[in-house]
C-alpha cells in the first residue's frame, strides 16, 4: 500500500487525541480521508466548508468509527481553539489562549514569591515554566528557546527532581522578560513576508573574521583575534564574527530584513535557538538584543565552505591596518567601478598558490615586528602594505635571487630520495595491526591506505573532516578544499575505488568511522588524537587534527619492523609508492589524466591493494 505510514498515523491519531470513542469493525481506507481535499482545513466559502465537514463525518461513520461528540465540531467557524492555540481565520492570526497565559503568569508569580522569601526555587517549578514557554513556540517562534536557555542550564544542575536550585541572574532576567513581553508577542500571522532586503556573508579563521554585504561592495567588516581569543573554539569564532560584523554594519542594515549566510551549522542553531554553553548563549542573546534594538529581522542560513570563499578571504589576508588604508582608497572610486571592485582581491591572491601567499604575508609581518622592536620608523619599513606584499613576491629582485643562489651553493648537499612504500609493506602492516574495534590501529591503517590510494599529501589528509566524504556503492568521493597542484581550484573531488580486498581503503575507512562513532554530519577533523579510557580509545574533546610530527612518529612506529633502515622512508614514501605502482600499469597511467569516472577509478583499482 502506498503511503502506508501516513495512513496508519492518520488512523491512530483520532484515538490518541480522544476524537474517536470506539471502532466496531476493522477500519476501511476511505477516499483517502476527504480532509485531503482541503489540506489546510479552511475555505472562503462557508457552504463548501460545511459540505466537506459533513462528508468527513459520514466517511468516519461509514468506516465504523464513532466520533466523540464533545471533541467534534461539524459547523464551520471563524474562531477556534485547537491543539492548545487560538485560530482566528478572520484576522489570519494564531494566538495562545488566555487560560495558558494565566497559568504561565501564575507560575512566574510562584517563582517570584519563592525568590523573595528563600532565594531558591523548586526545580519542578522552574522546569514547568520552561516547558510552558517552549510549548508556545509554534506561536511566538524560536524566541521561546532562546530566552529559556539560562533557565534550562539552572534546571540541569539539580541533583534530583525533588531538590531546590538557585537561579542565576540571567535566569531571573529571562523570567522578567516573559512577564513583561509575552502578551505583546502573542500572535502569529498565517502569511508573512519572507523576503529579505540585504544579504550578508561572514566567516572566521584562526587569525581573524570578516564579512560583507552583497548589495554594497564598500560595506565590508574585518577584525583580528587577540592571542587569547584565537584559542577559542571555531564555533565561538564564527558566532562572534556574526555579532561583530552585525555591529560594524549597523548603519547599512538597521530597519532591514537580513538573510545571513555562515558556513558553520552550529552557529545557525545557536543564533536561532540558543546554546546550553553559557559563553555562546551570551553572544546569541547579544545578537538578539541588538537586532531588537535596531529593528533588524535576521534569518541565518548555512552555506558550504565553497560558497563562502570571499568572506573566508577577508578573514585570512587583510589585517586591520591594511583595511583602513584600502577602505580609504576605494571610497573615492566612481560608482561605475564599484560593481567590479570585489573581483580585485580574489584575482590578486589566486594568481599564486595559497601557501605562497601565506608565506609572503607572514614573512613580512615577522619583518615588520622585528623592525618596530628596533625603533625603525614604520614609514621606512617598506612602502608596501602586507596585503600588497602577499600579492607580489619580494624575491623578484635580481640581487635577491643571486644572494639566494649563492647561499644554496655554499650550504648545498646531495638530496637522497626516500624509498617508496609498496603494497607488500602495506599488507604486512595490515596483518600485524588490524584489530576489530581498535580505533587506534584502525586510524593508522586508514591514514596510510588513503594516502597511498589517493596520492594524498599527509598535510591534506589531516585537514579532512567527516563531512568531506561521500560514500557510493563502488567508490568514495573526497572533497579536497585546495591543493598545491591545483592552482586553478578545478579538481576538488578525489575518487577512490572499492577494491574488495583486505587493503580496500573504502572498507577500512567505513570500519574506522563505525568504530569511532563519527556522525555523518560532523564537522570534526577525521584524524585526531586519542586517549585510552577504561581500556577503550576515544577522541579528545578538542577539534584539533594530528600534527605532522606526530604522523612521522606513527609512520616510524608502524613500518620500522618491516624495513632495514626506516630513515630511508618518510611520509612522502606513500605517495611515491603509489606513483611508482601507477606507472607500472598502463591503464592506471592513462587514468591519471582527468577523464570519466570509470577511468579515474582505474587508478586506485590497479595499485595492488
Amino acid at each position: 500500500m502506498r503511503h502506508k505510514e501516513f495512513v496508519v498515523e492518520a488512523i491512530d491519531n483520532p484515538f490518541i487525541r480522544g476524537f474517536i470513542l470506539e471502532c466496531y469493525d476493522k477500519p476501511l481506507i476511505v477516499n483517502p480521508l476527504t480532509v485531503s481535499i482541503q489540506s489546510n482545513g479552511t475555505h472562503f466559502d462557508e457552504q463548501i466548508c460545511l459540505d466537506i465537514s459533513l462528508q468527513v463525518k459520514q466517511d468516519l461513520i461509514d468506516s465504523s468509527f464513532v466520533p466523540t461528540v464533545e471533541k467534534s465540531m461539524w459547523q464551520p467557524v471563524r474562531l477556534l481553539t485547537f491543539s492548545g492555540n487560538n485560530i482566528d481565520t478572520e484576522k489570519a492570526l494564531l494566538s495562545i489562549p488566555s487560560d495558558r497565559l494565566s497559568k504561565l503568569y501564575q507560575t512566574i508569580q510562584d517563582i517570584e514569591t519563592c525568590l523573595a522569601h528563600s532565594k531558591i526555587v523548586h526545580v519542578r517549578t522552574a522546569a514547568s515554566l520552561v516547558g510552558q514557554i517552549v510549548s508556545m513556540s509554534y506561536v511566538i517562534g524560536n524566541i521561546a528557546y532562546l530566552m529559556t536557555k539560562y533557565l534550562s542550564m539552572d534546571v540541569i544542575t539539580a541533583c534530583s527532581w525533588d531538590s531546590y536550585i538557585i537561579l542565576s541572574e540571567q535566569s531571573i532576567g529571562n523570567i522578567k522578560f516573559w512577564k513583561h513581553n509575552i502578551s505583546s508577542i502573542n500572535f502569529k500571522r498565517f502569511n508573512f513576508d519572507l523576503s529579505c532586503n540585504i544579504i550578508v556573508y561572514t566567516d572566521a579563521s584562526n587569525t581573524g573574521y570578516g564579512g560583507f554585504i552583497v548589495e554594497n561592495p564598500k560595506s565590508i567588516a574585518h577584525g583580528m583575534w587577540s592571542s587569547s581569543e584565537a584559542q577559542n573554539s571555531s564555533t565561538w569564532k564564527e558566532i562572534t564574527a556574526v555579532r561583530n560584523v552585525l555591529l560594524s554594519l549597523l548603519d547599512f542594515i538597521k530597519d532591514k530584513r537580513l538573510k545571513w549566510f555562515t558556513d558553520n551549522q552550529n552557529v545557525v542553531s545557536i543564533i536561532t535557538k540558543g546554546s546550553m554553553k553559557g559563553h555562546l548563549q551570551d553572544i546569541s542573546c547579544d545578537i538578539y538584543q541588538n537586532c531588537l534594538r535596531h529593528n533588524i529581522s535576521l534569518d541565518v542560513e548555512w552555506v558550504s565552505r565553497t560558497q563562502n570563499e570571499k568572506a573566508d578571504f577577508i578573514t585570512r589576508i587583510i589585517d586591520s591596518d591594511d583595511w583602513i588604508v584600502f577602505n580609504r582608497e576605494i571610497a573615492d572610486l566612481p560608482d561605475e567601478l564599484l560593481n567590479s571592485l570585489n573581483l580585485i582581491p580574489d584575482l590578486l591572491t589566486e594568481s599564486k598558490a595559497a601557501n605562497t601567499v601565506k608565506k609572503y604575508y607572514n614573512g613580512f609581518r615577522r619583518w615588520k615586528s622585528w623592525a618596530l622592536c628596533h625603533q625603525i620608523p614604520e614609514c621606512d619599513i617598506l612602502p608596501s602594505k602586507p596585503f600588497h606584499v602577499a600579492a607580489t613576491s619580494p624575491t623578484d629582485s635580481d640581487i635577491v635571487r643571486n644572494i639566494l643562489e649563492g647561499a644554496k651553493r655554499r650550504i648545498g648537499h646531495s638530496v637522497k630520495k626516500k624509498e617508496p612504500i609498496t603494497p607488500d609493506l602495506l599488507q604486512k602492516m595490515y596483518d600485524k595491526f588490524f584489530n576489530i574495534r581498535n580505533v587506534y590501529f584502525q586510524r593508522n591503517i586508514c591514514t596510510w591506505l588513503l594516502s597511498f590510494s589517493g596520492f594524498m599529501r599527509i598535510s591534506k589528509l589531516l585537514n579532512l573532516r567527516r563531512s568531506d566524504f561521500q560514500f557510493f556503492p563502488s567508490y568514495i568521493s573526497v572533497f579536497i578544499e585546495k591543493g598545491k597542484n591545483d592552482i586553478y581550484r578545478d579538481g576538488n573531488w578525489l575518487v577512490i575505488a572499492r577494491t574488495g580486498n583486505q587493503l580496500c581503503p573504502v572498507q577500512n575507512l567505513e570500519y574506522y568511522l563505525e568504530w569511532s562513532a563519527f556522525s555523518p554530519d560532523s564537522d570534526m577533523f577525521r584524524f585526531r588524537n586519542l586517549v585510552l579510557v577504561k581500556g577503550n580509545y576515544t577522541f579528545r574533546s578538542t577539534n584539533k587534527s594530528l600534527s605532522y610530527s606526530r604522523m612521522r612518529e606513527l609512520f616510524t612506529e608502524v613500518f620500522s619492523p618491516f624495513v632495514k633502515d626506516i630513515k630511508s622512508y618518510g611520509l612522502h614514501s606513500l605517495r611515491a609508492g603509489a606513483a611508482t605502482r601507477s606507472m607500472e600499469s598502463d591503464s592506471s597511467k592513462d587514468g591519471y589524466v582527468k577523464d570519466s569516472l570509470e577511468s579515474r577509478l582505474l587508478v586506485s583499482k590497479n595499485l595492488g591493494i
